[in-house]
């Protein structure tokens, strides 16, 4: 069904909404059909069972982001939006949350930065949708 007041996406939002849902979408599938070869980097292991668990929050923010790239309400920008955002902050404060406690996160390790800064690519990109729904909002 179309949005109930469709918004048109900026070009550069487009391509930004098109790259994650890619991004998302090729992860998410990586997820589900090889979880240990997608976690590999991961900053603690992943047995099958849970990486598979784990793909479908990757599979959802891409086709989210997928079915906002065309057009969308506000209010449908920023759940999308809030999703990324709180995805990123609660994954990496949950992280720091628990290796304080059991030591076991490898700092130094390239694959724990990676997965730290990608987490943090969704917050920023949430927190951006975010913004861009309340200007547009505040446009109409």
């Amino acid at each position: 069904m179309p949005p109930a007041d469709p918004t048109p996406v900026p070009v550069a939002w487009r391509y930004i909404l098109l790259a994650f849902s890619v991004v998302l979408g090729l992860y998410g599938l990586l997820q589900f059909f090889a979880p240990e070869a997608a976690s590999a980097f991961w900053p603690w292991k992943i047995d099958v069972f849970h990486g598979r668990m784990y793909s479908a929050i990757f599979l959802t923010g891409a086709v989210g982001a997928f079915v906002l790239a065309r057009a969308a309400a506000p209010s449908e920008y920023f759940t999308l939006g809030i999703t990324y955002a709180v995805l990123g902050f609660f994954t990496i404060l949950g992280l720091v949350v628990v290796d304080a406690s059991v030591h076991t996160v490898v700092w130094a390790a390239p694959g724990t930065w990676l997965w730290v800064v990608a987490f943090a690519i969704s917050l920023i990109a949430g927190v951006a949708l975010m913004w861009y729904s309340r200007a547009v909002r505040n446009e109409t």
